[in-house]
């Protein structure tokens, strides 16, 4: 019969913290996070850096990313890989062309290259996405500048909603995107695995 793989995840840290010191070190996130997201190709990068700092977001750090998809039957899962850490990422999350939820779940990974091996030979791989992502922080909002290999230029929102409200989240979410000029915007529902394997091009 088909192989079955068995992953067993220690408990997370109950608080949620995100390491950041010149460069990117994992993330301690909760075991399980909830985010409003929205990916709209980005076609004025250093229109939207003058908007950013207006708003006073701050820029935390410039990260270099990996991500190895896997064949999974429910939701999408990754191997994240950076220059410091690596971590395992499963989520569910509609492709919406619009802002939408996104249910995840992380594990800090500290032998990625066995991991990938274990995960190739009794998942399979869908594919790889490498991207420069310049990573911006405001309040509850994760602002992801992406430039990814044979894909082009994207910005992200990511809200998290773990300690808010749906209204309160999205509240802020809203106005982020006004702010940013992005409303008018044709927003992308994919993930970048699946915009790869689609031939997505602008």
């Amino acid at each position: 019969g088909k192989p079955v793989l068995v992953i067993v995840l220690g408990e997370l840290p109950a608080s949620s913290s995100m390491i950041l010191k010149g460069n990117f070190e994992c993330s301690k996130r909760e075991k399980v996070v909830k985010n409003l997201e929205l990916k709209v190709p980005l076609n004025d990068y250093e229109g939207c850096i003058n908007e950013l700092e207006k708003m006073s977001a701050r820029f935390e750090c410039e990260l270099d990313q990996t991500d190895t998809y896997f064949r999974v039957s429910s939701g999408r899962l990754k191997l994240r890989q950076m220059a410091d850490c690596s971590e395992l990422i499963g989520y569910h999350r509609a492709n919406d062309q619009s802002s939408r939820l996104s249910n995840y779940q992380i594990m800090p990974v500290s032998n990625p290259s066995i991991l990938k091996q274990i995960l190739k030979e009794t998942l399979g791989v869908r594919g790889v996405v490498v991207k420069k992502r310049y990573l911006w922080l405001l309040d509850n909002t994760r602002i992801h500048l992406d430039f990814v290999k044979d894909l082009g230029q994207f910005i992200e929102l990511e809200t998290v909603m773990q300690h808010h409200s749906i209204q309160t989240a999205t509240n802020e979410h809203n106005q982020i995107k006004r702010r940013l000029k992005i409303c008018s915007l044709t927003p992308v529902g994919e993930s970048y695995i699946d915009l790869l394997i689609d031939g997505f091009s602008r």
